[in-house]
């Protein structure tokens, strides 16, 4: 018998109750997002849809080299000082990426002209300005989850979102769509990060601003890894993740890479922003768990359960839908963008579970294991994505992606569960 007593303690459990502030935030902020769509398609051609796609694509890379993915250490020490230098480290690193981004900005225009895409040079310019903004939020953002602030997190997501709706309508009604979108990028998490700091700088951020050199020196040793093993992993998964917007720009129209980014946004957008709160929530608690030598495992398979419970039947019903419900906001034309998703579905099924235990290996210090997941998945996307592009096929291209991705994904969730049962077994002994 299915116990429904479980499901009501898990409700009323602080894991639910924090990813509920989270998540409620990303759903007003998707619903927001969402229903400007019908306008923006029609303020903004595909292409300027592609070319906002490709300045985000080299934008995230250089926001992973700005962080060297030291956010993640902010959360689990027990000190706070030592947390605070943790801080301090990834700001470090961040001022100096930033820096020889702006020394880059002179040769903005051989660098579009790598991704065949010359309307790109005049927008370069603005990469290190999204750098800088877009890293200091990722540091700000795990301060705030530190602290368990998950109502500042919610706070941040919805103005970004409502401040990027209204910038983008804006540009579009005047009649600046060349790069309309890409400064609404660098508007809307300013905008967010200020109110942010305003309303809780006192309480919450004040102890950031004790520079301790030592204490920084001490983490800096201390959290190697991160730098050593997460930071070159997170770039390939940054590079994976954007591959096709890499390799497939020269070869194929800006209108089809507009197609495809519109599919990526309406379908990845809302699953990251979720996943991203849920994980936000978990790793908390799970290093919460480790510090007191608790038990992991009985979190985590309740959380996969409940996942695939709702995940299932409803990426069912989302399949027969998808063209309808694309033409239906989007409008006559971007049907092409349901295609696409429902082409990744199987892909995104596994992206909902896998993306929100990534945080596994940084706890338990396994960063060298998804590294080496990380190339094997790589390589087999540049290889999936080759074959579709020797084929002259669009649609090949996204259909090995979406089966090669879905497959290491779920090995790598595999190796996850493991990782968290050989934990408790430790603790039993």
């Amino acid at each position: 018998m299915f116990d429904f007593s479980n499901i009501l303690n898990f409700r009323k459990s602080e894991l639910v109750q924090n990813s509920a502030k989270l998540i409620s935030a990303n759903v007003i902020a998707q619903i927001i997002g969402v229903a400007v769509y019908p306008l923006l398609t029609r303020l903004y051609s595909p292409d300027d849809f592609g070319l906002l796609n490709l300045f985000l694509s080299i934008g995230g890379v250089l926001i992973i080299l700005a962080n060297a993915e030291l956010q993640y250490s902010i959360i689990i020490p027990k000190s706070e000082t030592t947390a605070v230098a943790c801080f301090h480290n990834g700001l470090s690193i961040m001022v100096g990426v930033t820096l020889f981004c702006i020394l880059t900005t002179p040769f903005s225009t051989q660098i579009a002209n790598l991704f065949n895409t010359p309307q790109l040079a005049d927008w370069l310019y603005f990469i290190p300005t999204f750098v800088f903004i877009s890293s200091f939020w990722v540091l700000l953002n795990y301060w705030y989850i530190r602290n368990k602030q998950f109502g500042k997190i919610s706070t941040y997501q919805i103005v970004q979102c409502a401040t990027s709706v209204c910038t983008k309508c804006g540009f579009g009604f005047i009649g600046f769509t060349a790069g309309g979108m890409i400064i609404s990028s660098i508007i809307a998490p300013l905008f967010s990060i200020l109110i942010n700091i305003k309303t809780s700088f006192k309480k919450i951020l004040t102890p950031l601003l004790n520079i301790n050199k030592q204490e920084c020196a001490f983490a800096a040793k201390e959290y190697i890894n991160f730098p050593k093993y997460d930071l070159p992993r997170a770039l390939i998964n940054n590079l994976s993740s954007n591959l096709p917007f890499f390799l497939l720009t020269p070869y194929f129209s800006l209108a089809e890479m507009g197609f495809l980014g519109m599919a990526f946004t309406l379908a990845l957008r809302p699953i990251n922003m979720i996943v991203s709160s849920v994980n936000h929530v978990l790793f908390q608690k799970v290093a919460e768990l480790v510090q007191n030598r608790q038990k992991v495992n009985p979190l985590i398979k309740q959380f996969i359960k409940y996942c695939l419970l709702i995940i299932i039947p409803s990426f069912c019903v989302l399949y027969f839908f998808l063209p309808y419900l694309t033409k239906l906001l989007l409008g006559d034309g971007w049907e092409t963008t349901g295609q696409y998703i429902r082409l990744m579905l199987p892909w995104l099924g596994i992206v909902c579970i896998c993306g929100s235990l990534n945080f596994i290996p940084d706890v338990f210090k396994k960063q060298r294991g998804l590294l080496c997941f990380e190339i094997i998945y790589l390589i087999i996307r540049v290889i999936s994505l080759s074959v579709g592009i020797l084929s002259d096929n669009f649609l090949l291209c996204i259909i090995l992606f979406s089966i090669s991705s879905a497959l290491i994904i779920l090995i790598e969730c595999f190796w996850f569960v493991k990782t968290v049962k050989n934990y408790d077994l430790q603790l039993v002994k």
